[in-house]
């Protein structure tokens, strides 16, 4: 069981043994939505940044202007992480917006 599921399960006991209301159930689960959310915009700010690292390095190799451009637009989504867009349209539409790959793999 993850830990959130455990939480959930300990925090149901209580209120079947006590028979209590107002148990913090709402609270909980609510900082629990918040840490996922903090969690999968960790990993996609990691994710984002590998891309764009690749492509920054792509282009001191090479001179690219469309590498630089690509960095940028990452950044900028990246950015956007913070007003809680639909991660699905953002992610889409950044990758369509950016160069194909190169010797990189980019």
């Amino acid at each position: 069981m993850t830990r959130h599921a455990v939480e959930l399960e300990e925090l149901t006991e209580r209120e079947e043994a006590f028979g209590t209301r107002g148990s913090g159930r709402r609270t909980l689960v609510e900082r629990q939505r918040r840490e996922v959310r903090r969690l999968r915009d960790d990993e996609l700010r990691f994710g984002l940044a590998t891309i764009s690292r690749s492509y920054r390095d792509r282009a001191a190799g090479s001179g690219g202007e469309a590498d630089m451009d690509a960095t940028a637009r990452i950044t900028e989504a990246t950015g956007e992480l913070i007003r809680n867009p639909n991660e699905t349209l953002l992610l889409q539409a950044l990758f369509l917006d950016l160069p194909v790959g190169g010797r990189n793999g980019v």
